[in-house]
């Protein structure tokens, strides 16, 4: 019973950060956008929480473009070159669904599409023979922190410690001296001091330009690709979590319509061109 309240609460945790692309966006006092949009609570103590309006008819989500200027400033992405038929496909790991991983990377084998994993401490302890088929298979593991913590909400050292102790683990784990440079903040919420150190430790801040509301345990595979199918534009970084069984059901019908309308799955290496200063990270 212990172990499924664990689960349980660690589900609930890291399935916060797909309901984030519901929320609005902090604006500038000068920026003039939609109604709907507020100030974030927090953005006078520089903390943001990632937002967007949803993307319709193959057009990028609106982003205010104060926003955008402050993630190139420190080279930070949430969507890649839009103009090319092309998506990036991401997923957040937390914990591992028993079952749950193998399958993803089975449908993502016979579909010849590679992903980015996003990985806690939690997942890459107890996984290191799941991680090691990643990176065997092609795909890019990602940082999302040991403890998952809101980056804003701690000291430089903690936050440093928090990315720096999950890129010794995973290259423990891969066997092979991996070097992960993708950090995905959790929960989305960030700062510029977030930003700055996470780029200063060779890391790129990566959001996400499609989402959908997955990790709820009532989400049923059917919307999960109804929210990703719709959303789909050329550029895109869609996020998706590993521990969601809509997710694993889903991810035949989503690679199969991005195939039939013409779009192809990169990696995030290929999709942003490398960040200038810094070896290990990439920028717009």
């Amino acid at each position: 019973m212990n172990r499924v309240i664990r689960r349980l609460a660690l589900f609930l945790l890291f399935g916060i950060t797909g309901y984030l692309f519901l929320q609005p966006l902090p604006v500038e006092p000068d920026e003039q956008a939609p109604a709907h949009f507020g100030t974030s609570p927090n953005s006078a103590a520089g903390k943001y929480g990632w937002g967007f309006v949803r993307s319709k008819n193959e057009t990028p989500p609106y982003v205010p473009e104060w926003q955008k200027n402050q993630l190139r400033e420190y080279g930070a992405a949430y969507m890649g070159d839009n103009s090319r038929k092309a998506v990036v496909i991401t997923f957040d790991m937390g914990y591992e669904l028993e079952g749950a991983t193998p399958r993803i990377l089975d449908t993502l084998a016979a579909y010849n599409a590679k992903a980015t994993f996003f990985l806690a401490g939690h997942w890459v302890k107890t996984q290191p023979d799941l991680l090691r088929r990643m990176i065997t298979e092609g795909h890019t593991v990602a940082n999302h922190t040991w403890n998952h913590p809101s980056l804003p909400d701690i000291s430089t050292e903690k936050l440093t410690e928090e990315i720096m102790s999950l890129h010794r683990d995973i290259q423990q784990a891969s066997g092979s001296d991996y070097q992960a440079k993708y950090l995905r903040p959790p929960k989305g919420e960030f700062s510029r001091k977030s930003l700055e150190t996470t780029k200063n430790l060779g890391y790129r801040t990566i959001f996400w330009s499609i989402s959908s509301v997955d990790w709820l345990p009532s989400s049923r595979p059917q919307q999960v690709h109804e929210d990703v199918s719709s959303q789909l534009h050329p550029g895109a970084i869609i996020l998706l979590h590993g521990n969601s069984k809509a997710v694993v059901e889903a991810m035949e019908p989503i690679l199969k319509t991005i195939q039939e309308r013409g779009y192809t799955v990169e990696t995030l290496d290929q999709m942003l061109p490398p960040m200038p200063g810094n070896a290990t990270g990439s920028n717009e």
